[in-house]
């Protein structure tokens, strides 16, 4: 429950300062130790979660109580986008698209809200389709084929407007795009960055390794990073990855 902001600076997370308290959305800027809450506490029942930005920074997305929401970075208050039950993940490029994905497949909305309509359908033995990631051209994106055969599961790429879609790797993880051409994925316990050519959805050379011991959920692929299109990565690291993400939240670092 993180999301980096497209220019870099901005760090969006959910948290919350006691068990007495439910999940609250926040915002730090990289480089300060002071997180700012975005909401009151009566603002975010049950619980906000899957926080993501838009493509200038200056709103993020998120989800509470069945629906989809926005706020900005700078506070105020919040506001409707639609209603979103079961999301998973969300993504908005600079033309106020935003993509957010689900169990029955993946769904567009505009930013300023309105009706969900279905992007993609599900085929035969999927399950659902995930964490989608707009590409810089904020026509194409990345996103999560889940399977019931873990052999099965892949990352595609699709573009707004067309039924095509194409299989970029095999991968049981979510994935991003980072400048000057890198696809970051999960796999094992770690995260990997290989070339891409994001416009022909072509891979190149060998993945490296570049984060080690990041949590990830093995129900739906969600892993436990996020970069920006700069290249600047955040990731939660736990000293055993296979920890869930909603069992590693009850705990906190301090110094």
């Amino acid at each position: 429950n993180f999301a980096l902001s497209p220019d870099g600076r901005s760090l969006a997370f959910v948290s919350r300062a006691d068990y007495a308290e439910p999940w609250s959305l926040w915002v730090r800027f990289i480089g300060s130790v002071t997180p700012q809450k975005l909401m009151p506490i009566e603002d975010t029942a049950p619980h906000a979660t899957q926080p993501f930005w838009s493509a200038d920074s200056r709103f993020i997305g998120f989800v509470t109580a069945g629906k989809l929401k926005k706020i900005e970075a700078s506070g105020g208050p919040p506001q409707d986008i639609c209603d979103a039950a079961g999301v998973s993940g969300g993504t908005w490029n600079r033309e106020g698209v935003i993509l957010f994905g689900s169990a029955t497949g993946l769904f567009r909305v505009s930013g300023e809200g309105g009706k969900p309509e279905a992007v993609t359908a599900l085929e035969q033995g999927e399950s659902g389709h995930y964490w989608p990631h707009f590409l810089p051209d904020g026509r194409r994106y990345l996103y999560t084929s889940w399977h019931g055969e873990a052999a099965k599961r892949a990352v595609l790429m699709g573009t707004l407007g067309s039924k095509e879609k194409t299989r970029v790797l095999a991968a049981e993880s979510n994935a991003a795009y980072a400048e000057p051409g890198f696809l970051l994925f999960h796999r094992g316990n770690a995260v990997y960055a290989q070339p891409f050519d994001w416009k022909k959805a072509a891979l190149t050379g060998e993945p490296a390794r570049v984060a080690n011991e990041v949590g990830n959920d093995a129900t739906n692929g969600w892993s436990d990073f996020a970069v920006s299109p700069g290249g600047v990565l955040v990731y939660f690291q736990s000293a055993n990855s296979a920890v869930s993400s909603e069992n590693a939240r009850e705990f906190q670092l301090a110094w």
